[in-house]
This record gives structure tokens, sequence and C-alpha cells, in this order.
């Protein structure tokens, strides 16, 4: 019951970290070299790099709003557990190619799939 009393705390923290990803669509060279330490390659690695990071910039304000209304905010505590299991997924099957520079990313969103898990465990 840990996690269902400390859930708007949970989602507002978590969602807040996640929404930091908005700042790759609003400079996303800069970004993405800050934080990987790689270069964006032409418009359409740009275009990639700017569409990810508005959508996971809007799944972290999704689960902000989920933590300042908890009633019935289920939907968008499964959208966000599925989004960042995806994401852990898909960075462990490439094979190590991408874990070096997404391990703090990888760490915190093994953490909110267990805590989402266990919150929407324990209401529905």
């Amino acid at each position: 019951m840990i996690v269902s009393d400390n859930i708007s705390l949970i989602l507002i923290v978590t969602g807040g970290i996640t929404m930091l990803a908005a700042l790759q669509y609003v400079a996303p060279a800069a970004f993405l070299k800050a934080t990987l330490g790689r270069d964006v390659e032409g418009p359409v690695g740009r275009f990639y790099a700017q569409g990810w990071g508005a959508a996971v910039g809007v799944i972290g304000l999704a689960l902000v709003l989920a933590g300042l209304s908890p009633d019935g905010n289920e939907a968008l505590v499964l959208m966000g557990l599925i989004g960042k299991a995806a994401f852990v997924a898909l960075v462990l099957a490439s094979g190590g190619a991408f874990l070096r520079g997404h391990a703090f990313s990888v760490v915190l969103d093994v953490i909110c799939v267990t805590l989402y898990g266990l919150y929407l465990t324990q209401t529905l």
C-alpha cells in the first residue's frame, strides 16, 4: 500500500523528470550532445529526435497531471508504464549499443515500471 499511498508524489516527480525529454524537441542537437554525446545527423535525424522529445515530454506531462488528479488516473499510469517498458526493452534489445548513454534512463524507467505496476495491481 505504500506505493498507492504516495502515488501522487511518485507521478509528479517521475513525470517531471520524464518531461525533461521535451528539451530535445526544443534543442535536439544540444540535448543529444549533452546527454548522450551524439550528434544529430541531417534533417531526418533532427525530425525523429524532435518527434521523440515531443512524444516523451507529453507522456511526462500526462504523468504529472495524473499525479495532480489521482482519481481515475489508471489509464495515464498504464500509458506511462507501457511507454517506459517499451523504451527499456528497446535499449536492452540493442545488445548494449545504446545502454551506455541511456543507463540512467533505463534504471529510472525500470523503477517507474515497477512502481506503476505495483500501483495498478493495488488499485485495479
